[in-house]
């Protein structure tokens, strides 16, 4: 197996950086990752797509960019995929907790 490039090193670590930096587990585009890396946006562009095609990145919307008329996908790390429902899962579960105590 041929190791990683620098390139798709940096911009992994970019979606890492971009899913992990807010509080809400939203993707970046390959855009976003492109700045993040500081790689050139027409590299990054097809590079995020086939880590998207490995499996190393998922589709989880879509984000407005400046310069273009039509969305571009947002992507998130497969490991951190499921981020945003565990926070969901602990909220749920907060409130079942307080009503519970409350009867």
């Amino acid at each position: 197996m041929r190791p990683r490039s620098e390139t798709r090193e940096a911009l992994a670590r970019a979606a890492d950086h971009l899913a992990t930096a807010g509080t809400d587990a939203r993707g970046a585009s390959y855009y976003a990752m492109a700045r993040q890396a500081a790689v050139p946006a027409h590299t990054a562009r097809w590079m995020v797509r086939d880590m998207a095609r490995a499996g190393e990145l998922v589709p989880c919307g879509t984000e407005k960019l400046p310069h273009a008329r039509k969305p571009a996908i947002a992507y998130v790390p497969r490991h951190l995929e499921h981020r945003a429902a565990l926070g969901l899962v602990d909220i749920t579960r907060g409130w079942a907790r307080a009503s519970h105590t409350e009867r």
